[in-house]
């Protein structure tokens, strides 16, 4: 098994902790949503892109950002400066999941997907070389076997 591999299960696998998101992620995040300022999010650290610095995925749970099909996710990737919005999809639910694949140097992953009639399941996330599709709903359903994931994401609330 890889190095990056065993990074991102020991990761996605930890318990969350309640504590103060990084304030890099805060500033990142306040710069993403402007000019609203947000009020709750949830966020996982997880080396996506193999770099060896932690990305982050933010759940937002503000409810500004979710309706009957899930909440916002933005994802995150880590410099030394701190962190630079990759992508963000609408309509997400947990449980997210990062998969083995690897697709132009990221993970791709897996999120919950329901509302609208629509029979719940996961949906497939591929990074595309520039981000994650921003729509869920219209990416291809999967069923997740125990070789595709390398982890269920455990988030932290923002406090």
């Amino acid at each position: 098994m890889k190095k990056s591999t065993v990074a991102v299960l020991a990761l996605t696998l930890a318990h969350p902790a309640l504590s103060a998101a990084p304030p890099e992620l805060e500033v990142a995040l306040a710069k993403w949503s402007a000019p609203e300022a947000l009020e709750r999010y949830q966020y996982s650290l997880v080396d996506l892109n193999s770099d060896g610095k932690l990305d982050a995925i933010a759940f937002i749970t503000d409810q500004d950002y979710c309706g009957n099909g899930g909440c916002s996710m933005v994802v995150l990737k880590g410099t030394d400066q701190g962190y630079e919005v990759v992508s963000a999809s609408t309509l997400t639910q947990k449980p997210i999941f990062v998969l083995a694949e690897v697709r132009f140097g990221w993970h791709s992953l897996a999120v919950a997907l329901g509302g609208f009639g629509r029979e719940p399941g996961l949906v497939l996330l591929r990074f595309n070389g520039m981000e994650y599709p921003s729509n869920p709903k219209l990416q291809n359903r999967i069923q997740l076997s125990d070789r595709m994931s390398l982890g269920v994401l455990e988030f932290s609330e923002r406090r």
